[in-house]
């Protein structure tokens, strides 16, 4: 039976996302079809399985040969790709076939999280220089379209800012606990 279910996740919350997800495939629901900007999840159910979920920002699009060769090497490990949205990839494994980390050391993690950071890092000058646009504009015209620009590049720029500065402690607190283990 499918089952779709809708949550909204922002990208600084794919450790969120992911623990929903193994906590759906605990329930006997399992992730087959994933659409981020409909933020639609496609379950099937199936109480005699679990997987273990991991979301990976890749270093380059799955579509590029280096994403495909990194897709092929985890498929060689009997890890499964269930979808991907631009450079993010969702991918899950068979409990019975073993643990599933992709990033198991410290160093691995961090640089997950710079990745992820550098995301918002390249937009968020765009969205601060249209932001600075549109509150121009609404200063210009004083019309009700124009405050609604203004307001929704504010929300945004306040929300690229929140998950920049969400990957950066994270970093902060991993590089801290490398630092205690070295």
């Amino acid at each position: 039976m499918r089952i779709i279910k809708r949550k909204l996740f922002w990208a600084w919350q794919f450790e969120k996302e992911e623990a929903w997800l193994n906590e759906n495939s605990k329930e006997g629901q399992h992730l087959v079809a994933v659409s981020p900007l409909q933020i639609k999840y496609e379950f099937d159910q199936d109480p005699s399985k679990e997987y273990t979920y991991r979301i990976e920002f890749l270093d380059d699009l799955p579509s590029s040969r280096k994403g495909r060769d990194y897709l092929e090497f985890l498929e060689e490990l009997e890890v499964e790709q269930i979808g991907s949205y631009l450079r993010w990839v969702y991918l899950r494994k068979d409990k019975d076939k073993g643990e599933f980390e992709l990033h198991s050391d410290l160093d691995s993690k961090i640089k997950h999280f710079k990745r992820v950071r550098v995301l918002f890092l390249v937009l968020l000058p765009m969205i601060i220089i249209n932001m600075i646009n549109m509150i121009n504009l609404f200063n210009r015209t004083k019309n009700l379209f124009s405050f609604l620009a203004a307001g929704l590049t504010i929300i945004v720029a306040m929300l690229f800012i929140t998950g920049f500065s969400s990957m950066s402690s994270k970093i902060k607190e991993l590089d801290l606990n490398k630092n205690i283990w070295e």
